[in-house]
């Protein structure tokens, strides 16, 4: 029940309610969290911004859900990228004072997966967000704008359905 809540809440908010930018701060956010292991000290600082920032919560679970699904398909590549970053040897030093530091450690970025799919997550933000900002202007004005003409949908709104949609929401 409460997936059907939070779908509800992202239709709402992907339909109407929330600006574009919200959703798209929430849905970029939530990938961050999605693609990069679970457990993390960088995702419960992603979680914190998510609360604080005026972002969408139920795009950012949405996605969340939806690139943890995807993750594991990243994998291959995620370990490639956080190996070739842990085994150059310029970077040798950086590593060693990063992992001297206090705080550091704790982001476990020595795991070849966990800096691999950080840096793929920070890398995909900026398209991501302005991506999804696009999208849902544009579903707004093509989508939504035509298909509230349609009788179907003017007798889905006048539904229970559309009642339980509402209240779930």
């Amino acid at each position: 029940m409460l997936a059907l809540k939070i779908l509800a809440s992202f239709f709402k908010a992907l339909n109407e309610k929330a600006s574009p930018r919200a959703i798209a701060g929430g849905l970029a956010l939530g990938a961050i969290i999605g693609l990069t292991p679970k457990g993390s000290f960088h995702n419960a600082v992603v979680v914190i911004l998510i609360f604080l920032l005026p972002v969408n919560k139920s795009a950012s679970l949405v996605s969340a859900g939806i690139f943890t699904l995807c993750s594991y398909l990243g994998d291959p590549l995620f370990n490639a990228i956080g190996e070739a970053l842990l085994t150059a040897s310029a970077l040798s030093p950086l590593w060693t004072s990063l992992y001297n530091t206090p705080v550091i450690p704790w982001t476990r970025f020595n795991n070849t997966l966990v800096l691999g799919s950080l840096l793929f997550s920070l890398f995909i933000f900026y398209p991501l967000f302005w991506g999804t900002v696009r999208f849902v202007a544009v579903y707004r004005e093509r989508v939504v704008a035509v298909s509230s003409k349609w009788k179907i949908v003017q007798v889905l709104r006048v539904s229970k359905f559309y009642a339980l949609y509402e209240s779930l929401s």
